[in-house]
């Protein structure tokens, strides 16, 4: 996906002819995307080229953003010096007290690059201020980037412990904002403590959690902090001996969710076999149930109304709901996202439930509608004359005729939300709250992927289906065919 919108923002740039400000910051991006994706060839020109764009308009903010992102493209290319000069040339053009805010996230770099410079006394000094400024202004998300830094350098210096406790608070922050490229650094930060307190497991646990995350989320480590956590592991392995102990951590670091990493990283103690998640009052396994059997009783009550009832408006009701599947449901994600977001319900079960349910309800009405059409009047008309009500007369008379038709109803709702994609991986941020199908989508990464648990996973997705469709196959057939005869 960062490749995808560097080439775009590259593009977009060729085409249009937009001012120097904003060819500066869309190179800046680029820059900063090309470096994420470690291709540090084009990484190192779109960052001269913003420098040298920015550099003509002179506005200093400007400039000072173009060379903070050289300065990174510099530094992962090994070129300490260079970087040195650009990150304090970018800080000292923020002298001025409105850009203090931006001068101490510029200085956070700094502080990185002067402890892979060898100097870890002046980098305490510089990420402690970063951290004392974050906490005065009561800025949790800078907070945490610093205090990730900071731990670094405590660490190089030996205090272990203080380098613990950074880590902690910082994952502790990352967590609640969401952010997991800081949450990926963090928990091989908390590696890194278990490798210098020798607790092995431990070690080879957070950094197998860490490996599945930077994985599923195509995130990449630095490469200094990727060669630390090696040689972290290899030590911790070497240490458990030939018995497959090493092996054995790994794989369970491998294999906890999202939350349980969390609370191991945090809380120090290896979680239990199953972690609760947040999903409020339903399971994954309800999740389509309830879609299902809401999609159909509503489904029924439409369809026998529109079926059975003539009323102004009513074949204009029936076209609109016709014409609502013309249009793709990424049309809907914006408002939808920002409802849900209002409403609390991201990473719950019920925003799926509700956005299937939006789905699926006007398709099965319209089908419902035509096969209750296809049963004769008389056949109600008989019952309500022996006494039965309107709604009698439906459950009694008219429903067990439309068993097809309903039983194709319903296979069709719980297949739509069985098999969604879009909506899942759209409303669900946490890995122990995707549904299946968003699951086996994020076993294919970047860089790898994971054949094994794919095919394991697709072959769990299609029995459910297949047994239903196995056993229900000639209600589906004939309430298909019985539906659109006549509407």
């Amino acid at each position: 996906a960062q490749a995808r919108a560097g080439k775009l923002i590259l593009d977009l740039l060729g085409q249009a002819q937009p001012d120097e400000t904003l060819r500066v910051t869309a190179l800046t991006m680029a820059a900063r995307l090309a470096w994420r994706q470690a291709d540090h060839g084009a990484s190192r020109a779109l960052a001269e080229s913003a420098v040298a764009a920015a550099r003509k308009v002179g506005d200093p903010e400007l400039l000072a953003r173009a060379l903070n992102g050289a300065g990174l493209v510099r530094e992962t290319a090994g070129e300490l010096a260079l970087a040195g000069q650009m990150y304090d040339e970018a800080i000292a053009l923020l002298s001025d007290r409105a850009y203090e805010r931006l001068a101490i996230d510029f200085s956070n770099g700094r502080g990185l690059l002067a402890l892979a410079q060898g100097d870890p006394g002046r980098a305490l000094e510089i990420l402690s201020r970063c951290v004392a400024f974050a906490r005065s202004q009561g800025d949790p998300p800078g907070l945490a980037r610093y205090l990730e830094s900071l731990a670094q350098v405590q660490l190089d210096l030996g205090d272990v412990d203080q380098a613990a406790a950074s880590w902690v608070e910082s994952l502790s922050i990352f967590q609640v904002v969401n952010d997991w490229f800081g949450i990926i650094w963090s928990l091989v930060g908390l590696s890194l403590v278990a490798a210098a307190r020798r607790q092995d497991d431990r070690t080879l646990r957070l950094a197998g959690a860490a490996d599945r995350l930077s994985r599923e989320y195509s995130l990449t480590m630095w490469s200094f902090r990727a060669q630390q956590l090696e040689a972290a592991c290899q030590q911790a392995r070497d240490r458990l001996g030939a018995k497959g102990r090493g092996e054995a951590a790994w794989k369970e670091g491998q294999a906890l969710t999202t939350s349980e990493a969390l609370e191991y990283a945090l809380d120090g103690q290896r979680p239990a076999a199953e972690a609760l998640t947040d999903g409020g009052v339903l399971s994954r396994r309800e999740r389509e149930v309830v879609t299902m059997v809401a999609t159909t009783g509503v489904s029924i009550l439409a369809g026998y109304a529109l079926a059975r009832f003539r009323f102004a408006g009513r074949q204009t009701f029936l076209l609109v709901f016709l014409a609502t599947q013309m249009f793709p449901a990424v049309l809907l994600i914006a408002p939808l996202l920002s409802q849900w977001y209002a409403l609390g319900l991201i990473d719950t079960y019920q925003a799926l439930i509700y956005s299937n349910f939006s789905f699926t309800v006007p398709f099965t009405v319209w089908m419902l509608v035509g096969y209750f059409d296809a049963i004769p009047r008389e056949l109600e008309e008989s019952a309500l004359i022996d006494g039965c009500g309107r709604f009698g007369a439906l459950c009694r008379v008219v429903l067990p005729l439309a068993a097809p038709g309903v039983a194709a109803t319903a296979i069709f709702a719980f297949v739509t939300s069985w098999s969604e994609l879009l909506f899942a991986i759209t409303f669900t941020t946490q890995t122990e709250m995707r549904t299946l199908s968003a699951g086996l989508l994020f076993m294919v990464g970047q860089y790898e992927i994971q054949w094994g648990q794919l095919s394991a996973g697709v072959m769990i997705s299609t029995v459910p289906v297949a047994i239903l469709f196995t056993y229900l196959q000639r209600h589906l057939i004939r309430g298909l065919s019985a539906g659109a005869l006549k509407g």
